[in-house]
């Protein structure tokens, strides 16, 4: 999909700590970068906007792993200890998901859920939160990354052409561009996880959330309670 061209490359760039020249480099090229495909950026040796996200997460992720829209499977298979679940088959996925926000897991089966540039494309945004609050263990967290509406309004559409998920990937009605800080935080909130925090990567262009679930008999969602209507 993305990387199968490049995929020891991406590992590589994931098990080491970027250089502060790249970095300088990476965010210099930036305007470049979201003009151009993911395998030209990284011939040229730059950061694709789909490998920053993996590296803002990357020091994040603990125990098992379970990443939500894995695209090509990438980040989990350079993790190496988890599950990559998609609704497209884009060659490398471990599980196919059914697309009404369920997840096909027992509870407390992850440590980790990994939810980047994918919850405003997922119209069940509520119950897919639910589910992930379910399935995660007492203290497990959830990492997810989320442009505004406006920087991903651009975004997608100078990148149409170059972004598989929007050529190849059927599209429902109940996606928006992106979620505004409040929104991600009220929607986290009401899906029963505590300790909320975010910060902004890329010039403040995108934001990574991480989110825990209570530790066991503390507050949370709970078995019975109704749920909050789709937003």
């Amino acid at each position: 999909m993305y990387f199968d061209q490049h995929r020891d490359d991406c590992v590589q760039r994931l098990s080491q700590r970027r250089t502060w020249t790249d970095m300088v480099m990476d965010r210099l090229a930036l305007p470049w970068i979201v003009c151009v495909s993911d395998d030209r950026a990284l011939r040229a040796g730059r950061t694709p906007l789909d490998l920053e996200r993996f590296l803002a997460v990357w020091p994040l992720i603990q125990g098992r792993l379970l990443d939500v829209g894995c695209g090509d499977n990438l980040l989990v298979q350079a993790y190496g200890n988890g599950i990559g679940a998609d609704i497209v088959n884009w060659g490398q996925v471990d599980v196919l998901l059914p697309g009404d926000g369920t997840l096909p897991f027992a509870d407390g089966s992850f440590d980790t859920i990994t939810l980047l540039a994918t919850l405003n494309h997922i119209a069940q945004r509520v119950t897919m939160l639910q589910e992930c609050r379910r399935v995660l263990r007492p203290q497990g967290r959830l990492v997810a990354t989320m442009l505004t509406p406006w920087v991903s309004y651009l975004v997608h559409h100078v990148r149409h052409d170059l972004d598989p998920d929007q050529t190849h990937r059927p599209s429902n009605g109940g996606e928006v561009w992106g979620l505004w800080p409040r929104k991600m935080r009220s929607l986290l909130r009401n899906a029963g996880f505590v300790d909320i925090t975010a910060r902004s990567f890329v010039w403040g262009l995108n934001r990574v959330y991480v989110a825990q679930v209570p530790q066991a008999g503390g507050v949370g969602l709970t078995h019975g309670q109704s749920r909050p209507r789709e937003g």
